[in-house]
């Protein structure tokens, strides 16, 4: 009984009852409607049965870090209709192997009845009176043996060229393979790879066991992952299969699509893997061993559609990630437009299962600048691309603080094949899975995540400029973001030489260096840059029809950072959005300053008169409908500010002891998730000033009441006023109350870039995410750099 009370399923089926489960394993309805993009974090709508299966089949040491909360989506298997397994497709060996014909040739069956080593081969990994350890041997002289066979006939066929190396299969159970972007320590039990030169030095074996084994082997070398089981343990392959699959697809944005296979003595299963899902063969029986052919086959030549690798990224090495590291990272050469980009390492990664968003950072000599490149697979269903919303922000001269791009035209975005073929996933025999075509930007502009601000005031006017292009995008532009974050609002902006003398917009924005006569030496004053407008949608002035209507209800957003109301998917009704806050009022030298920059007439026409509040009266006749509006991602901002003051590190200073306020609103934005039942982050907005500064640093508790003041305006339903609040009425709010705090501010309060309050929790760093091996033992902590796709990640890799 003690050891089920501290295990850590036990605490949270404490905390998510069994009934939170029912109808996961039936088909699911979806919980909203996205016409966007489904699979993002926040757009719940896949089966929840995907993610039952795989947090049940996760060790106990992945278990671990008490950081961890369920995931806001449960993306992977397919959807199918109940009473089915929701990944299996019965079609599968027929419509996604190699069965017989690779461009034009067919190919005679590979009868392997009468060969003596292959029928006692195939006994051996049929036994069931062995340890999986055993096992490993005899499924890869299996494989081993078919691909020789597949190689000798592809090859007097003329279908492989004489320089192609056959593909080797080894056992690899004891290590992870190298360089992965997360320094992920998955440890797949048997990989298939292409033979080459120095393989044999990573091959080792011992003493008590003199069979060969190869150790860290680089990812890049890989092309599909094999998990063995036993006869006791076979109902756990699937999911560590699909574990390893994702880890891999990370690891590998050349590779579109990705097959793996699990094996036990009672049967085999091939899987398949891309953007759209995860999908599964039937279980095989030994006595067919046909499709485990065809799976070796398919390595070699995939059937039509189904493309395993993007030539466009190629020349992979591996390379230490800086000289003052031993960590190892993949550099690639990406190709675009006739040119190369040389160098480049993943910085970003999205969401694996969805539109699997890689980012790459390359350095170009030639302009001294360092190049953002941006893969994802758009949803061919999707309304808006971040590409035409970018162009249409930018059409009538650069807005100031908005990312720029080198392409725009979307057309030149696709990436193709050699000959011309899109590069895709398969087209699904089901409306439920989404058809993706993958996509390539180049951006011009970089910047910094906001934890690496050097001071208080500097995060606090980069913070101010955002909101001012945020609300240039929505007034002038009529685009909405709709998934503002710590990880895609920047502050530190540069932009590339190539959009250094392209015009700007007129009549820009005035920024906070305008206000307070700041020189600036780059033609963009903002200190912000606002970039991922992966979610984003066009307004209209007028009315919508109803697919715009449904597109923007959709409940869109990252979790920690999400709008209470777009959270839950409907307007908030409790008392304390009820209580509202009349718009701020200035004085002094920040009213003299707002008014020397953007007229006393502006000032007036959103200052309160009469008891109305934000220019409205409280008006509940229940009958309003929800959407995302503007104010929604100014709360999204102000999420943001509050979470990057609360782990904001002053320098000089010490907090080896992180006090119970702190961890208390720490973790509650570290575990918040998308739900239509209640929001845990509503009791922070009733903090007094007193509590704000307790979670705050000391050196930063005259921030609290800034945060106080903010959390006033963002707590109320803006919605149920009549007449409606203008839309960028948060905004306004916002701009006066940072404001006055920028001018009042005596002490810039310098703090160290990158280093996080919370780097000296336990189980934590900014992000929380600490990775354990089996034994329970710290072996590597994440740094900020590498946390830029914690809310976006499914769940933390199970740990073999």
């Amino acid at each position: 009984m003690a050891q089920m009370l501290g295990h850590p399923l036990f605490s949270f089926f404490v905390r998510y009852p069994f009934s939170s489960f029912k109808g996961m394993f039936t088909r699911p309805e979806p919980i909203h409607k996205d016409s966007c993009d489904g699979s993002r974090v926040g757009s719940i709508h896949t089966d929840g049965m995907d993610f039952f299966k795989r947090l049940i089949s996760r060790p106990l040491a992945s278990w671990v870090s008490a950081d961890e909360s369920p995931p806001e989506t449960t993306q992977g298997l397919r959807n199918t209709p109940a009473g089915q397994d929701d990944s299996v497709e019965p079609d599968f060996v027929t419509e996604r192997l190699c069965n017989g014909e690779v461009n034009g040739t067919r190919l005679p069956p590979l009868d392997l009845s009468g060969h003596e080593e292959f029928q006692s081969l195939l006994s051996k990994v049929q036994s069931r009176k062995v340890t999986e350890v055993f096992l490993y041997g005899p499924h890869c002289q299996l494989l081993n043996l078919i691909s020789t066979k597949v190689f000798e006939q592809m090859k007097a066929l003329h279908i492989i060229p004489d320089d192609e190396d056959p593909i080797v299969f080894v056992d690899h159970h004891q290590h992870s393979p190298a360089g992965h972007p997360r320094d992920y320590k998955e440890v797949p039990d048997i990989l298939a790879l292409r033979k080459f030169n120095e393989l044999a030095e990573y091959s080792f074996t011992t003493k008590k066991n003199p069979q060969l084994r190869y150790r860290h082997l680089p990812y890049h070398r890989v092309l599909s992952v094999i998990e063995s089981k036993t006869e006791y343990t076979m109902r756990q392959g699937r999911p560590q299969a699909v574990s390893y699959m994702l880890s891999h697809m990370d690891a590998r944005p050349d590779m579109p699509g990705l097959y793996a296979l699990t094996v036990n003595p009672n049967f085999y299963q091939v899987l398949w893997g891309d953007a759209s899902g995860i999908c599964a063969s039937p279980t095989l029986s030994w006595s067919d061993t046909d499709p485990l052919i065809a799976y070796v086959r398919s390595l070699y030549r995939p059937p039509a559609a189904h493309q395993l690798r993007d030539p466009s990224i190629h020349s992979p090495t591996l390379a230490p990630l800086s000289t003052e590291s031993d960590q190892q990272r993949i550099l690639w050469s990406v190709d675009h437009h006739g040119k190369t980009y040389p160098r480049c390492h993943v910085i970003f990664n999205g969401t694996t299962l969805g539109r699997r968003t890689a980012v790459f950072s390359s350095y170009d000599e030639s302009s001294k600048s360092t190049v953002i490149i941006k893969d994802y697979y758009k949803d061919v269903k999707r309304r808006f691309d971040e590409v035409e919303l970018i162009n249409r922000i930018h059409e009538d001269g650069l807005v100031p603080g908005v990312v720029r791009l080198l392409d725009t035209d979307t057309s030149e975005c696709d990436v193709k094949l050699p000959d011309g073929t899109p590069i895709a996933t398969p087209r699904p025999a089901s409306e439920t899975v989404r058809h993706r075509t993958k996509k390539r930007v180049v951006m011009l502009s970089t910047g910094e995540k906001l934890y690496q601000a050097k001071s208080v005031k500097d995060l606090l006017m980069a913070i101010y400029d955002a909101v001012e292009v945020h609300r240039t995008m929505v007034i002038q532009r009529r685009v909405l973001h709709r998934d503002v974050s710590i990880h895609n609002m920047m502050m530190y902006p540069q932009h590339g030489p190539e959009s250094q003398n392209a015009l700007m917009m007129k009549d820009p924005p005035k920024f906070i260096g305008d206000v307070l006569g700041v020189q600036h030496t780059q033609q963009d004053k903002s200190r912000a840059l606002i970039i991922d407008l992966d979610n984003g949608a066009m307004l209209r002035d007028s009315a919508m029809n109803s697919s715009e209507s449904r597109e923007l209800a959709a409940r869109t957003g990252t979790p920690r950072y999400i709008a209470r109301s777009v959270c839950a998917g409907t307007l908030l009704d409790e008392l304390y959005v009820k209580i509202f806050s009349k718009m701020p009022e200035l004085s002094g030298k920040a009213l003299e300053l707002y008014t020397r920059t953007y007229s006393r007439t502006t000032y007036d026409k959103y200052t309160d008169k009469d008891g109305t509040f934000h220019g409205g009266r409280f008006s509940d006749d229940g009958t309003l409908p929800f959407h995302h509006r503007p104010d929604h991602d100014a709360e999204t901002i102000f999420w943001v500010l509050f979470v990057s003051l609360i782990l904001a590190f002053p320098a000089g200073t010490d907090d080896a002891s992180p006090n119970s306020s702190f961890c208390y609103v720490w973790g509650v934005f570290r575990d918040h998730t998308i739900t239509q039942f209640g929001d845990t982050r509503a009791l922070l907005l009733t903090h007094s000033v007193e509590k704000f500064k307790q979670a705050l640093h000391p050196r930063l508790s005259s921030l609290a009441p800034l945060l106080h003041k903010l959390a006033l305006q963002v707590m109320p339903e803006y919605a149920l006023l009549s007449p409606s609040p203008p839309e960028d009425h948060l905004h306004e709010a916002f701009r006066r109350l940072l404001l006055e705090h920028i001018v009042g501010m005596d002490d810039p309060i310098p703090l160290i870039p990158g280093r996080s309050r919370a780097d000296n929790l336990k189980t934590q760093n900014p992000e929380g995410i600490v990775r354990f091996n089996g034994k329970g033992k710290r072996t590597a902590t994440m740094s900020p750099e590498e946390l830029n796709t914690t809310e976006e990640r499914l769940s933390k890799r199970a740990r073999k």
